[in-house]
């Protein structure tokens, strides 16, 4: 009977994040022209702000022993981060595809945001939008 409310955010991006991460490397693959190791695999890529989103808007909320998923609802496959960031860049980048999945990763990591869609909760950040604010500052 306690509030206790656990988040559970999907693939969180955003500025300060360490190079050695996947949206990181891959900017600074395009921006080094260095080459980029691509794995196959599918992300529901989460905006930093939008998680500070919603923990403020979920610290104020009363329910007990839920488990909400913090996320956009929508998968995008790595190749598609790249093209997007080659995009904005300008720059097209040196890519070694490998067809199977990271050590570590998985090839699907899609949230359902039905709850947190239910208790009024939506991220805001669409991915184009949130990797221009990490490229561009």
């Amino acid at each position: 009977n306690k509030n206790i409310i656990i988040l559970r955010p999907f693939s969180t991006y955003g500025g300060g994040q360490p190079e050695n991460k996947f949206i990181p490397s891959v900017i600074k693959a395009c921006r080094n022209g260095t080459e980029l190791d691509l794995y196959a695999g599918n992300h529901d890529w989460t905006h930093i702000d939008d998680l500070v989103d919603a923990i403020f808007y979920f610290s104020s909320k009363t329910m007990s022993g839920e488990i909400i998923n913090t996320a956009t609802g929508v998968m995008t496959s790595n190749e598609r981060v790249v093209e997007i960031v080659e995009g904005i860049v300008g720059k097209k980048i040196k890519v070694k595809k490998h067809d199977e999945i990271k050590s570590g990763d998985s090839s699907v990591w899609g949230a359902d945001i039905s709850k947190a869609l239910l208790h009024g909760w939506k991220s805001k950040i669409k991915l184009e939008e949130g990797l221009e604010r990490m490229i561009n500052g």
